[in-house]
């Protein structure tokens, strides 16, 4: 290659670069005069950068007070090989010498450039060496040594002569008792004693059973006077059975079977009877017809016809008449018995609109409406107790998250996944007051 001038009289040599000022210890903006190893750049300066986090930028680059340009001798493809040289002439690095490690071909820009040691600077001569120092102190007595191992067992010496014969030992302890000798023989059996006190008196025997009936006695006279039923009004001596009701002041009930009485018409203790309604009070206690009467409960037996108004029927048959003014028919099939009747305003057969609202009342209503256009956490209200309740939810879904309320199971432990702009009916039962409720879904109806 011919010669030329690349960099104050550099030839276009690749293998040596002409020296730079100083080389960096760490990655640097390529941007304004800097301090670099503890030299503070000029203009112009050649840098030798070999530490940037991305090593495509390292090479020998001109320092100035923007942006910093490549060296002419280093800013071209045909400019650096594995191998170019250059050396450090200021800073921690004076004259140390580094070399390219990156494999050929080195392609400024976009090759990733390592530049390795070669070598640090010159080692200078080696001093005079310097007078001898004053003796230093004595130094400290040093720790006792570890105690020497234990040494053999010396031969066993002569038996020494007889001791004097010691003093008699103090009494041993007393042995344990001997064994329980065998029983003695029964000694003679003693007198009779005394004979015991009278003890207290027996409770009473019982009642003895009812004696016979006595002879009747003989009829008495008849009476006379204004006050006395006369023997003409006697009751026997009648043909018409009005007559002598009205000779006794009694009514219809006077001559009906004390089992089978028909009440009519009129009042007894301000309930009105009329027809077979009982109205404006409260029946309680005793029988009707063979029904027991307990409270507000008639069961045991028939009811026909009437009203019976916030009464429990339990194991009788109802037959016509009306139930909080619900008409019960007349042709009841055969042996059917209420055994337990729960009619309450959870049948309405209305479907409830929820508008904008996410609380459903049970005692409401079993059938409820909502458009669902957001997020919404339903709850529930007033679950009845000791009977199995359900009701239907009809979603018109277009977006949001849905919360369902507590203790809900779903097939599969799964809830429901419903589509946007369809109808969907949400089905709930329990049979326990909402401890447990069990859910299903008919989804995807066109709305």
């Amino acid at each position: 290659m011919s010669t030329i001038d690349r960099l104050r009289g550099s030839l276009s040599s690749v293998a040596i670069k002409p020296p730079v000022r100083v080389a960096t210890t760490t990655a640097i903006a390529l941007y304004g005069l800097q301090t670099i190893d503890g030299v503070a750049l000029a203009a112009g300066d050649r840098v030798l950068v070999k530490n940037q986090a991305d090593a495509r930028q390292n090479g020998i680059w001109n320092a100035s007070a923007s942006d910093w340009k490549r060296a002419a001798d280093c800013n071209d493809n045909r400019d650096l090989v594995q191998g170019t040289q250059v050396v450090v002439n200021q800073g921690s690095q004076a004259e140390a010498k580094y070399k390219i490690a990156s494999a050929d071909p080195v392609i400024v820009g976009s090759s990733a450039i390592a530049w390795a040691l070669i070598s640090d600077g010159p080692t200078g001569p080696t001093g005079a060496t310097g007078p001898t120092g004053p003796a230093g102190p004595a130094g400290n007595t040093g720790a006792t040594g570890p105690t020497g191992g234990l040494g053999p067992t010396g031969s066993q010496g002569p038996t020494g002569p007889t001791g004097p014969q010691g003093g008699q030992g103090i009494q041993g302890a007393t042995g344990p008792s001997g064994a329980m000798g065998p029983t003695g023989a029964q000694g003679v059996q003693g007198p009779t004693g005394p004979q015991g006190a009278t003890g207290p008196q027996g409770n009473a025997g019982a009642t003895g059973p009812t004696g016979p009936q006595g002879i009747q006695g003989p009829t008495g006279a008849s009476g006379s006077g204004t006050g006395d039923l006369l023997a003409s009004q006697n009751l026997a001596d009648l043909a018409d059975a009005a007559t002598a009701r009205g000779n006794l002041g009694l009514g219809e009930m006077a001559l009906q079977d004390a089992d089978d009485v028909t009440i009519g018409g009129g009042a007894i203790g301000g309930v009105t009877v009329s027809g077979s309604t009982v109205s404006g009070s409260a029946v309680s206690g005793g029988t009707i017809g063979g029904a027991t009467i307990s409270g507000n409960t008639i069961s045991g037996n028939t009811i026909s016809g009437g009203a019976v108004s916030g009464a429990t029927v339990s194991g009788g048959t109802i037959s016509g008449g009306t139930i909080d003014g619900t008409v019960i028919g007349g042709s009841t099939p055969a042996a059917t018995a209420v055994t337990s009747l729960h009619v309450g305003a959870a049948q309405t057969g209305v479907a409830i609109d929820l508008s904008s609202g996410s609380t459903i009342d049970c005692a409401a209503g079993n059938y409820f409406l909502r458009t669902v256009a957001g997020n919404v956490t339903f709850t529930v209200a007033n679950v009845p107790s000791g009977v199995a309740y359900g009701f239907v939810l009809e979603l018109a879904y277009t977006s949001g998250t849905i919360t369902w309320f507590a203790n809900v199971e779903w097939p599969g432990d799964e809830a429901p996944t419903l589509d946007t702009g369809k109808r969907h009916l949400v089905m709930f039962a329990t049979r326990n007051g909402g401890a447990r409720w069990h859910g299903a879904a008919l989804r995807n109806y066109e709305s």
